[in-house]
């Protein structure tokens, strides 16, 4: 990804779900927001990869999210430019 990332940025690692599953995923917390954004910005570079890349929320914000997807999807089809960032639909600019 380009991104460096020393060990001492990296505060847990773990793998969640069942050991027999071939597929689990892993949850990095990092010790400062500034890493996340940084990765999160590269995480285009792993489109050749079969991995991918996104950020966990507490599940009032996902429901939260979900409850959310419907309006996105018609405010984009009235040619909106909008994002869902945590639990709120910004309009994006430019």
């Amino acid at each position: 990804m380009g991104v460096p990332c020393a060990k001492e940025e990296i505060d847990i690692a773990k793998r969640i779900g069942k050991e027999n599953h071939k597929c689990r995923p892993i949850i990095i917390s990092l010790t400062t927001t500034w890493k996340k954004m940084e990765i999160k910005k590269n995480k285009k570079a792993l489109d050749n990869f079969p991995i991918y890349i996104k950020e966990d929320f507490p599940p009032k914000v996902i429901q939260k999210r979900i409850e959310l997807q419907q309006q996105l999807k018609i405010e984009r089809e009235q040619g909106k430019k909008v994002a869902l960032r945590y639990d709120k639909i910004i309009t994006l600019h430019g």
